[in-house]
């Protein structure tokens, strides 16, 4: 008479740490095809590989994922968080936190982010491998799709700014040569000065010495202690 019910309680007890069990979402699926991530102000779990540590920079590290099949979407995130664990390069990790976007560059752009709330050491499932960089001969057709992963550039670029070095350790670098102002070649308004723009932006590198301090020491970002010249 009495067994029903307490089989049912015992089943139920062995089914709680399974329900209880994060789902995890791809790293694509939080950055999303589009500028800003569909899922700001949501809770999510992601998990994936740690690329590159700037939490003394910038106050938080990558963390690349497995592939999720589709090539517009990014399989790198910035995880922002104050912890100060050990993580070696290299680690996998599962995080916790909520998706938000934080502003970057003066142009209205923001960064996809993930504000985390718990981050833990995980084991790579089979198949998961060490991924290595991108690697770009030629500025892709929407940076969006790389963005927060590893790239390597194999082409030669072009300064083309050094109006931030000094202040914020800062280089405007460019494919295909020198960067004209759009004023120099077009009518602005015209449909030439507009595609100048787009182009630029396309072509146009912002390499950043990973800190957010002023007046930072440019000794690891050229072989000379004297800044090259633009072009």
């Amino acid at each position: 008479m009495y067994l029903r019910p307490v089989l049912l309680a015992l089943a139920c007890a062995a089914a709680l740490p399974a329900l209880a069990q994060p789902s995890v979402l791809p790293i694509g699926s939080v950055q999303g095809r589009a500028a800003t991530s569909a899922l700001v102000g949501q809770r999510v779990v992601v998990q994936g590989q740690l690329s590159a540590d700037m939490r003394d920079g910038l106050g938080g590290f990558f963390l690349l994922g497995s592939e999720d099949g589709d090539p517009a979407t990014s399989d790198g995130l910035f995880v922002q968080t104050q912890a100060d664990d050990s993580l070696p390069a290299g680690s996998w990790l599962q995080v916790t936190g909520t998706v938000a976007e934080l502003p970057a560059g003066k142009q209205g752009d923001s960064l996809t982010t993930l504000v985390a709330e718990r981050i833990t050491a995980v084991k790579p499932r089979r198949g998961q491998a060490l991924r290595g960089p991108v690697l770009l001969d030629a500025p892709p057709a929407d940076w969006e799709m790389y963005e927060g992963m590893p790239v390597r550039i194999q082409a030669p670029l072009t300064l083309a700014g050094l109006h931030g070095l000094h202040r914020h350790g800062e280089i405007i670098a460019a494919f295909g040569g020198r960067l004209w102002q759009p004023t120099e070649v077009a009518l602005p308004g015209s449909a030439a000065y507009t595609a100048l723009v787009a182009e630029n932006a396309q072509r146009s590198v912002l390499l950043d010495d990973a800190s957010a301090a002023r007046a930072p020491d440019l000794a690891g970002l050229f072989t000379s202690t004297v800044a090259p010249r633009s072009g």
